[in-house]
């Protein structure tokens, strides 16, 4: 790993870590995702609800 124009104490611009996804189209995989594993969603919040939201 080489690190290039390091500057320690330096201030940095909190905006450089803001995420702009711009366009990005956003994909909602969960089902698909939790349906590996056996999971419904379902199931999920039924979980959810038991915990209280934590």
């Amino acid at each position: 790993m080489e690190f290039f124009e390091v500057r320690l104490g330096a201030t940095i611009d909190p905006m450089r870590f803001v995420y702009q996804p711009g366009n990005a189209t956003i994909l909602d995989d969960t089902e698909s995702y939790l349906g590996q594993f056996g999971i419904s969603r379902q199931q999920v919040e039924r979980i959810r609800a038991a915990r209280g939201n934590e």
